[in-house]
């Protein structure tokens, strides 16, 4: 199976990785201001001498996170994303350390959707999640005809119901 998902697998979209950067840099700003809104109010009120210290380790940890999720988290997770869909299996292999293979039967599935956040819009990217008995699973970043296809393509196979939110 694994064989067949790195030969036979299809990527997701390229632009993926910018849109996983997007996401990890409103993340790390978002960390730092409320760092550094408790180290100005410590500051304005005298609260905790330690607050300064604790501030500028987070400040420091959040740093070091970010040069990792914003330069190369999307890079090795792009790499490892491949989805294959066939009338039997919908297989899905990803990450980069612990790598995740999941083989899914089109019978098992109920409901296929896509949807679309503003990043993802901007850079005419859809994510397809697909709804099973068990976990649901979910392929980011496909083009807007391929997604439509493919989620088509699932519904079809499975005979469930297509809904766009």
């Amino acid at each position: 199976m694994e064989g067949d998902l790195h030969s036979q697998g299809k990527h997701i979209s390229k632009k993926m990785i910018t849109v996983w950067r997007i996401r990890q840099t409103i993340r790390c700003l978002t960390a730092l201001l409320v760092i550094y809104s408790f180290f100005f109010i410590n500051h304005y009120f005298n609260w905790f001498s330690w607050l300064p210290i604790v501030s500028y380790s987070l400040t420091s940890v959040v740093v070091v996170y970010a040069i990792w999720s914003i330069l190369f988290k999307p890079v090795f997770d792009y790499n490892h994303w491949r989805y294959h869909i066939d009338e039997q299996h919908v297989r899905l292999k990803y990450g980069r350390i612990n790598e995740t293979f999941v083989i899914t039967p089109m019978t098992k599935i109920q409901l296929v959707s896509t949807k679309q956040g503003p990043i993802l819009r901007k850079y005419n990217l859809y994510t397809i999640n697909i709804e099973t008995l068990g976990p649901s699973l979910t392929i980011p970043g496909l083009q807007k005809e391929q997604a439509r296809k493919l989620s088509s393509q699932i519904a079809d196979f499975a005979q469930a119901k297509e809904i766009e939110l």
